[in-house]
């Protein structure tokens, strides 16, 4: 891969402690191996060899792996070494984790070494290789002072030999968070229920329960998380014309080749279309969606990360109208995975429909991370193997704690109203749905194939004629499925008859009620208003995507680089630079996100926009189930909070989610009228509840004691904070800062553990639920 994931991390040596073989998932906080997976090239790893002594030795990376083919590799394993420089200095007293992959040809033995021209910081001499791939892990503690421009060294010369390594992690160790425990350090992790008293020093004496593993979010992703290479997809061994390659001349449009060989694919197979190295335009003259794939098993496949490029060009319009243009990005794209349906309506439209007539009801009420449900189907609609919507429309004590305006005329705001100006709550997309496959049927009782992220009780009635929580079969045609992109980027181009490049309107990429969908090594190099973007898709995986340089960063929907609506998304070692906001949700179908190992940078606003948030965050009508696992922000804060009216009827942007290590560079560069735009603030205030683990800042800032200190350097960690009254803050928006890293309870908002803040933790949730669930089969040449 050649975007770098995390531009910060650290790391040091000392103590070893080597051990062999698969055992739980190593702590894995933010990597300082730019390119750990060598997913389609080598860079920025280099290969050292010994002069004058004739050494034979070439670095390539082979299905995932790197590899080291070495024809001769002198006498010394020295002879031969395999480097890549560290990002950030080994601090002082720190403890890391250096682990890896490897097997090679022949049994051999390497060296791994931390060093840099001046000195060996760290050297774990005779690990030993087979032929089959062993995992290792190296803990060691930096006792020298900071050091920076240190490269991890493996020295593998000495014998003819072909050497692999691969997921190559350096991470600093931190604290263990009192919400996970195990008995030994080869024994599986628990997390126990922990509680904590929310009145701080006041009495009486009040608890609340925190539960890490109350969700598990292990199931996000292309085929549940457990495959990060394209499944299923047919070859030309299946049939010829399941492969079609573009065949173009340089800086020309290739759109209609495209469509052209989409269609080509056969109908009930699918395939790859291959677009090999070179700079194209497409979407030349095109109005809305330029290229469109409807089909099942569809792979858009290039030469690599900045080697297929793909520039939108300036002539293509997400809609004819000027004034509809903005609209059409959250709908229109330059390729969209989307199916159009007989009814007018496309494969997004699940999210609607539950007709009464064929609906089954739930009958007992289902807990938060449930899996098992009863329902009353006197149709015997549901089988096993079925793919069905549960939902349940919102209901007046729901959307009154989360969406209400007392005095107005229309005070609940997530509902439509009749002439009366009387509620109806009957309106699908102001309801909590959840797409789901059932496993087992026993009776009355289904087991569903992913957890559900909320609480739900069929005795919460919208109005007088709702049945509560609803489920109906939705048929798989109704949806594309197994489809993406992989190994090519985008390039973004004013759009023409715009007074300005800021005024730009247009989405590069929109995936559109897909269903189990991969985008893997893509980057967007530039853009203009949307990256990369979801439209209510499910079971959909982000694997080493990265997207940079919006056009217009203005108001109204403008600037995102991860645009985020659906469910079961995982967002993984995925990169946002120079955007308004990186990472967004959005809707409250959005649920059981999970964005892991991802950074944010230099986010930014449009000329003479003054005020706002450069940040990530949840944007609009309760987002729920979202975990930031090891994210990395420089200059973009993170929230999740009540946004009042702000972005359209946004109000409680964030039912649930956890915040696990959290690093910030702890700089806050204010707006050019000296505005503070929070890139150094986490503000984390739910509906139902949060929990903040190892919020903290780079370099050992520390926590700022005044959240509303715009200038102090540190990570502002904030209780409370919310949007209600937009650019307007009182100084009860602010909430109130955690200044010690002692597990409590925010007094403010009554409802968010924070416990280690200011300080990094170790392991990750997301990697050992996953571990102690599935593991993702390796490649192996």
């Amino acid at each position: 891969m050649n975007t770098p994931k995390h531009p910060h991390l650290r790391r040091a040596l000392v103590a070893l402690t080597l051990s062999a073989l698969f055992t739980t998932v190593p702590a894995r906080a933010i990597n300082a191996i730019v390119n750990d997976a060598f997913t389609s090239d080598t860079a920025p790893w280099t290969l050292q060899r010994a002069s004058g002594i004739g050494i034979d030795a070439n670095l390539t990376s082979s299905l995932g792996w790197g590899r080291v083919m070495i024809g001769y590799g002198g006498t010394s394993k020295s002879h031969v070494n395999l480097e890549h420089t560290l990002s950030q200095p080994l601090v002082t007293n720190a403890y890391y984790t250096i682990s890896f992959d490897a097997y090679s040809s022949v049994n051999k033995s390497i060296d791994v070494l931390l060093r840099n021209t001046s000195a060996i910081y760290h050297s774990s001499y005779g690990v030993a290789l087979t032929t089959a791939p062993t995992h290792f892990s190296i803990t060691y503690q930096h006792t020298a002072a900071t050091t920076t421009d240190v490269d991890l060294s493996f020295r593998i010369g000495g014998n003819t030999a072909t050497f692999y390594v691969d997921n190559v992690v350096v991470t600093r160790q931190g604290q263990t968070s009192s919400l996970m425990t195990r008995t030994s350090p080869t024994a599986p992790w628990t997390f126990p229920s922990v509680s904590v008293n929310i009145n701080g020093t006041s009495n009486p004496v009040q608890t609340k329960p925190f539960k890490a593993d109350a969700f598990d979010f292990s199931y996000a992703g292309y085929n549940y998380g457990e495959r990060e290479i394209f499944v299923g997809i047919p070859t030309a061994a299946d049939n010829p014309a399941c492969v079609q390659t573009i065949v173009a001349a340089q800086n020309t449009d290739i759109t209609q080749k495209i469509i052209d060989a989409i269609a080509a694919l056969p109908a009930t197979l699918g395939g790859t279309v291959n677009i090999p190295a070179g700079n194209y335009f497409i979407g030349e003259n095109k109005i809305g969606d330029a290229i469109v794939v409807s089909k099942n098993n569809v792979v858009i496949k290039g030469a690599g990360m900045g080697l297929t490029i793909l520039n939108v060009h300036p002539t293509y319009h997400s809609a004819a109208l000027v004034a509809d243009r903005q609209d059409a990005t959250f709908g229109k794209a330059v390729i969209n995975f989307v199916l159009p349906l007989s009814n007018g309506n496309d494969s997004g439209d699940w999210i609607n429909g539950n007709v009464l007539s064929n609906a089954a009801f739930v009958t007992v009420p289902i807990l938060l991370g449930d899996k098992l449900i009863t329902v009353s189907d006197p149709s015997n609609t549901l089988i096993e193997g079925a793919t069905v919507n549960i939902r349940q429309i919102m209901w007046p004590a729901f959307v009154e704690a989360n969406a209400y305006v007392a005095g107005a005329t229309k005070p609940w705001k997530w509902t439509t109203y009749n002439a009366a100006n009387e509620p109806l709550f009957n309106v699908p997309k102001y309801g909590l749905s959840y797409i789901r496959k059932i496993e087992k049927r026993e009776g009355n009782v289904l087991t569903l194939d992913i957890p559900l992220p909320h609480a739900l009780d069929p005795a919460n009635k919208a109005n007088a004629t709702d049945k509560g929580i609803t489920v109906v079969p939705r048929a798989l045609s109704n949806f594309v499925q197994n489809s993406g992109l992989q190994d090519l980027s985008f390039a973004g181009t004013a759009e023409d008859g715009v007074s300005s490049s800021e005024s730009s309107m247009g989405t590069t990429v929109m995936a559109t009620g897909l269903m189990n969908g991969l985008f893997k090594n893509v980057s967007v190099l530039s853009f203009r208003s949307l990256g990369l973007a979801t439209g209510f898709s499910v079971n959909t995986s982000f694997i080493n995507c990265s997207v940079s340089n919006a056009a217009n960063c203005g108001g109204g929907g403008a600037g995102y680089g991860f645009y985020i609506r659906g469910q079961n998304l995982l967002y993984k070692n995925c990169f946002a630079d120079n955007v308004r906001h990186g990472y967004t949700t959005a809707a409250p179908q959005t649920s059981n996100i999970v964005i892991k190992n991802c950074s944010a940078l230099n986010y930014r606003f449009n000329t003479g926009i003054n005020t706002g948030e450069t940040v990530d965050d949840t944007h609009l009508q309760y987002s729920h189930g979202i975990l930031w696992d090891n994210h990395y922000s420089k200059g973009a804060g993170l929230m999740m909070v009540h946004r009042g009216n702000q972005s359209g009827l946004a109000y409680q942007t964030c039912g649930w989610g956890i915040v696990w290590n959290y690093e910030n560079e702890g700089i806050n560069p204010l707006s050019p009228t000296g505005n503070d735009l929070r890139r150094n603030l986490i503000g984390i205030t739910p509906g139902l509840f949060g929990i903040v683990v190892g919020a903290h800042s780079a370099h050992g800032l520390g926590l700022v004691t005044n959240v509303q200190s715009k200038t102090s350097p540190g990570i502002r960690v904030a209780d409370n904070y919310t949007r209600i009254n937009g650019d307007n803050m009182q100084p009860a928006d602010w909430g109130s800062a955690i200044t010690s890293a002692a597990a409590q309870v925010g007094g403010g908002s009554k409802r968010v553990l924070f416990e280690h803040s200011g300080s990094p933790v170790a392991e990750s949730i997301y990697d050992i639920q996953f571990a102690q669930r599935a593991k993702v089969l390796p490649l192996v040449p």
